[in-house]
C-alpha cells in the first residue's frame, strides 16, 4: 500500500473528510452551469471521501456512484448514507481502473476536492484517460487541483506575517511548518519555473506527496486526454477567470469543467 493511500485509510484522517459538509464557491457556480447533465442523469464522484458533496449530486440524479480507493472512506459514507435510494452507491475503485464500468456511461463525473492531485504524473495521465473514457458525448467532467503559481505563498516568511495578523500566536508555530516545508521540498526556489511539481506541502502533518500544475498546463493535459472546452474557477470567489488572468491567479486550488471532444 502507498502511503499516500496509508493516509487516507488512518482514522484521523477518514473522521476528518467525514466531518466535512457544503460545497465550496467554485462548486456551487459550477453544479448550477452542469445542472440539467445531473437531473436525470447518471454521475460519478470521484475520491468521494467521507460524502461530502453527495446530497448535491445524488438529489436529482437518476443514478449517482461515489468511489474512493480507501476502503474506510467508503465505510464511512455507506454508514452516513444508510437510507439512501438504491440509486446511489459507493463502491472502492480507483480512477486510474475503472473496468468495472462501460465506456460512455456517466453524464457527470466530478473529482472535487483535489483528488486527482495524490498521485505520480504518470498515473495522474491514465486517470484522466479513464475519466474520459467513461463519460457520454456531450457530458462533463468537474474537478479540482492545486494551483503551482501559488507556492511562492508556501514557502515564504512574509506570508507568514500577513496570515499571523489577527492570530499572532499561531505565528512561532507557522515558521515551524515553513521551514519544515522548506527542508522537504529543495529546490523549491525553482518551482515557478515548472509546469507542475509533486510537493510535500504539509497537508495532513505532511503524510502526502501533493500534486500542483499550472493553469495552462492543466489545460493542455485536458486536450491531450481528449477534453475541450476548459473553464477555470476561482477558489477564493467562485468566478470563471478569464484565461489572460489564468497565470496570476494566487488560490491555493482551482477548479475545472470541460466536456469530451466529440
Amino acid at each position: 500500500m502507498s502511503t499516500d493511500k496509508q493516509t487516507y485509510e488512518s482514522d484521523d484522517v477518514v473522521t476528518f473528510y467525514r466531518s466535512l459538509e457544503g460545497l465550496q464557491k467554485p462548486e456551487q457556480t459550477i453544479l448550477k452551469i452542469i445542472q440539467p447533465a445531473i437531473t436525470g442523469g447518471q454521475v460519478l464522484d470521484i475520491g468521494v471521501g467521507g460524502g461530502r458533496t453527495t446530497l448535491a449530486l445524488c438529489t436529482n440524479a437518476r443514478k449517482y456512484v461515489g468511489i474512493d480507493y480507501s476502503e474506510k472512506m467508503i465505510a464511512a459514507c455507506q454508514e452516513r448514507f444508510s437510507d439512501v435510494p438504491r440509486s446511489v452507491s459507493f463502491s472502492v475503485c480507483d480512477v486510474r481502473d475503472m473496468h468495472r464500468f462501460t465506456d460512455r456511461t456517466f453524464d457527470v463525473v466530478m473529482c472535487s476536492f483535489n483528488g486527482l492531485d495524490y498521485m505520480s504524473h504518470e498515473d495522474r495521465l491514465v486517470a484522466l484517460q479513464e475519466i474520459r473514457r467513461v463519460c457520454t458525448p456531450g457530458g462533463w467532467f468537474v474537478f479540482s487541483t492545486h494551483n503551482l503559481w501559488y507556492v511562492e505563498r508556501l514557502f515564504s516568511y512574509m506570508q507568514i506575517l500577513r496570515r499571523c495578523k489577527r492570530r499572532p500566536h499561531r505565528f512561532p508555530l507557522e515558521v515551524l511548518i515553513t521551514h519544515r516545508r522548506r527542508l522537504l521540498n529543495p529546490g523549491f526556489q525553482q518551482l515557478p519555473r515548472r509546469e507542475y511539481a509533486i510537493l510535500k506541502d504539509g497537508v495532513h502533518e505532511f503524510r502526502l506527496n501533493v500534486y500542483y500544475v499550472k493553469p495552462l498546463y492543466q489545460i493542455e493535459q485536458l486536450h491531450r486526454a481528449g477534453f475541450a472546452n476548459a473553464r477555470v474557477f476561482s477558489l477564493s470567489k467562485g468566478l470563471e477567470i478569464d484565461p489572460p488572468e489564468l497565470d496570476k491567479n494566487r488560490d491555493p486550488w482551482l477548479y475545472f469543467v470541460c466536456q469530451p471532444m466529440t
